[in-house]
């Protein structure tokens, strides 16, 4: 009886491993938003507004979203002083010379609007995707006190990009970081206070 016993709770760690492990996808064991996408660079970013097209559109959803900027080793993190453009206090550094690097972001729609974006506080850190593992920072739509959403049906055609110094950056990556957190969100749960305007 315990043999059989002990075989019935294996068998049921066994499936419930199974089902964790498909519900799952990347390297870091977050089940991923089927929207997100890697725009394969690398990007060369200078004082000179550049943009960047994406063919397909970037689509929204109804979760937090950012265009996340790639970087090698080359580059840290660091703290900087909140700006007009920069409402949170973070940056890239140069490793070398230690000189803030400070990237504007402006997302543009398909009916030619565009979209201030901020660096996210709390998204920053390191990611890991197919290409490789890369340290980030996150910017995403700069709206008012608590909105966080594009309007349903946004399609981001592309984004203008410029830095105060020169930065390499490897990829672009459209992210919803916490997808996992409530995959089964709709727009029904997104309310109108909530929705980012364009700028």
């Amino acid at each position: 009886m315990t043999t059989y016993m002990n075989r019935i709770r294996y068998i049921l760690a066994y499936l419930f491993f199974v089902a964790i492990t498909t519900a799952c996808s990347g390297d870091d064991g977050y089940k991923k938003s089927p929207s997100e996408r890697v725009i394969t660079g690398p990007f060369e970013f200078s004082q000179e507004w550049q943009e960047i097209p994406f063919d397909p559109p970037l689509e929204a959803i109804p979760h937090f979203q950012e265009l996340t900027m790639l970087v090698s080793d080359e580059y840290k993190h660091m703290e900087v002083t909140p700006s007009e453009t920069y409402d949170y206090p973070y940056a890239f550094t140069n490793s070398t010379t230690g000189d803030p690097i400070k990237l504007e972001v402006i997302l543009k729609n398909d009916k030619g609007e565009q979209y201030l974006t901020t660096p996210t506080s709390g998204v920053i850190g390191w990611r890991k995707i197919d290409q490789g593992a890369f340290s980030f920072i996150g910017y995403a739509g700069k709206g008012g006190s608590g909105q966080y959403f594009y309007r349903k049906g946004t399609k981001i055609v592309s984004a203008k990009v410029r830095s105060n110094t020169k930065v390499s950056v490897e990829h672009l990556y459209w992210s919803t970081w916490d997808y996992w957190k409530a995959p089964e969100r709709t727009w029904d749960d997104v309310k109108p206070s909530e929705v980012i305007h364009p700028q």
